[in-house]
This record gives C-alpha cells, sequence and structure tokens, in this order.
C-alpha cells in the first residue's frame, strides 16, 4: 500500500475548536444526535452552535461539535470539504467481521476534570436543543490509570507531537472546511473475560506493544494492532479515546481526528484484513458496535451559522 504523509513541514496556526486538543481529561459525556420531524439542517446547526459558544464562558469543560458531512454541507457548502461523507454502511471483511456504520446527525463530546460539570453541562445542552435534536445516545466515559485502556494497555502512543497535531487534525487553508477537522466516532465493546484469560505475553502479541514499560515488539506480528494501524503507512491521526460503561458492558470509545477523511478509512479497512486477509488481531476480543463520521467546523464557520 503507498505510504501517505499527512503533516506538512511547517506548523500552522491552531483554528480549530479547542476541545480537539485538549489530553488527559478525567470526564466525558459524549451525545449523539438525530433531527427531529420536519426540523431543517440550519435549524439543528444553529441549537447546536449557540451551546457551544456558551460553553466558552464555562472554564470548567471543554467542548467538541461536530455534524454529519452531508449535513452541513447543505447548509455552508462552501465551508464544507467535498470529499468527507457519513458512515452510513457498514464496513464489511472477511469471515464475517464487519463494522458497522451506525451514523448520526450531530455528535456532541463534553471533556472535563470533573464529572459534575461534564454531566451537568450536557444535560444543558440536550435540554436547549431539544425542540430540534433527539438525543439517541449518551456515553459516559472516565480516565483509567492515567493513559490506559481498559484492557491496561498504554493509548495514544503513537499520537503526533503537540506540534504536529495541528497540521495532522486540521484541513489546510487551500481547501474547502479550513480549520475544520474529520472525527470518526467507534464504541468498541471488550470481551472481558476472553482478554483477562489470555496470559500477558499473548496479549502483547495480540496488541504489538509490552504491557510494562510500551515498547513495541521485535519482531512485530503482522497481525498485531500496531502493524494493523501503522501511522507510517497509512497516515497520522490525533486519538483522543476514553473508556466507558459499567462491570457488566464495557470497553473504548474511539475519538480519531483527521484531516483526511481517507486516512481514517485505509486504517478501518486494513483492520479487517481487506488487502492481504489478515484481519487485526485486537478484533477477537474487541469489536465495534457503533460507527460515525463527523465534519468538527471551526469555531468561525458556527459563528457565520448563527450570524445568518
Amino acid at each position: 500500500m503507498t505510504t501517505t504523509h499527512n503533516s506538512p513541514k511547517r506548523r500552522r496556526k491552531s483554528t480549530g475548536q479547542p476541545g480537539i486538543f485538549v489530553s488527559g481529561a478525567r470526564a466525558h459525556q459524549l451525545c449523539l444526535f438525530d433531527r427531529k420531524n420536519e426540523t431543517s439542517p440550519r435549524t439543528l446547526i444553529t441549537r447546536l452552535a449557540r451551546s457551544y459558544f456558551s460553553a466558552k464562558s464555562n472554564t470548567g469543560v471543554q467542548f467538541v461539535l461536530g455534524f454529519r458531512p452531508e449535513l452541513w454541507r447543505q447548509v455552508l457548502p462552501r465551508d464544507a470539504p467535498a470529499d468527507i461523507h457519513g458512515y452510513d454502511e457498514d464496513i464489511r471483511g472477511r469471515r464475517g467481521l464487519n463494522f458497522p456504520g451506525t451514523q448520526h446527525d450531530a455528535v456532541l463530546w463534553v471533556l472535563g476534570e470533573r464529572p459534575d460539570l461534564v454531566f451537568d453541562f450536557a444535560m444543558t445542552t440536550v435540554r436547549a436543543s431539544r425542540d430540534a435534536a433527539r438525543l439517541v445516545e449518551a456515553t459516559q466515559g472516565w480516565s483509567y490509570h492515567q493513559n490506559r485502556d481498559l484492557i491496561d494497555f498504554v493509548d495514544g502512543t503513537e499520537n503526533p507531537s503537540s506540534r504536529e497535531i495541528p497540521d495532522v487534525t486540521l484541513i489546510p487553508p487551500h481547501r474547502r472546511g479550513t480549520g475544520g477537522t474529520v472525527l470518526l466516532v467507534q464504541k468498541w465493546r471488550h470481551k472481558s473475560d476472553m482478554w483477562r484469560d489470555l496470559p500477558t505475553g499473548d496479549q502483547e502479541k495480540v496488541i504489538g506493544r509490552t504491557k510494562s514499560d510500551d515498547r513495541e515488539l521485535t519482531p512485530l506480528p503482522v497481525s498485531a494492532h500496531v502493524s494493523r494501524t501503522n501511522q507510517e503507512t497509512f497516515g497520522k491521526i490525533l486519538r483522543r479515546n476514553f473508556p466507558y460503561g459499567t462491570v457488566l458492558d464495557h470497553g473504548t470509545m474511539f475519538v480519531g481526528f483527521c484531516a483526511e477523511q481517507a486516512v481514517l478509512e485505509r486504517m478501518l479497512r486494513n483492520m479487517l484484513g481487506e488487502s492481504d486477509g489478515i484481519p487485526d488481531a485486537l478484533t477477537h476480543y474487541s469489536r465495534p458496535k457503533t460507527g460515525g463520521y463527523y465534519f468538527v467546523p471551526p469555531p468561525g464557520a458556527l459563528a457565520k451559522i448563527l450570524r445568518r
């Protein structure tokens, strides 16, 4: 597969939504919305955009707001990337393995240090937009042993450096949607009993890194998660994942940002083994239950909506 590099040499000024760049938050609420009957795309976006700007005066939370790409394109076509689309169909692999598409109209991700403030702001936004938006799913998350996933491995090791993040995540000035980003949201449910029954050495072969000190294995198994999502091959993305759920039902909420949707799609297809028939070994122990792509516009584009 052709190597893709989506990180320009010069650092670009950050014009995206500030919540994208926050790391290490302890509390999360991720809400998915659909338009209510007879509600126009503009009305839905306007209701949620008002909440976005009210969050800026609340020092206890950060906020990321995104929309189904086709819906945003209807309202501000000149500020919408032409090559971004919703996750409307499952991505199917071999042996019955597939990543489901469960696209919705809008996503609201509230994050911060205090669960009470994050919860309060999410509730306030849901109530303020209830005439236009129907809340269809809400997921609560938290931090787990600082920066580890519920499978007990460090998450986000290959994230770009702080200097690289704007270039990796934000659409550059010469393209429509400048300052925006593509967000992929997937809820992965873990098969924890199966996973915890594996010896540590076998778990490390599934992930491709050591558990204790987060070193990449040498040699690296071709089916390892690190191999199937190699950013040197497919291009860089920014992951802001967080654990979710209860003792009975839990997993990882994948929250991935990139300036190019194609990078995210190539990674998903390679995890399914589309090119070589080798699926990601992690899919034996964790499977996505949802999937959606959202365009996260810059604050200036949201302000334009309100001015109109």
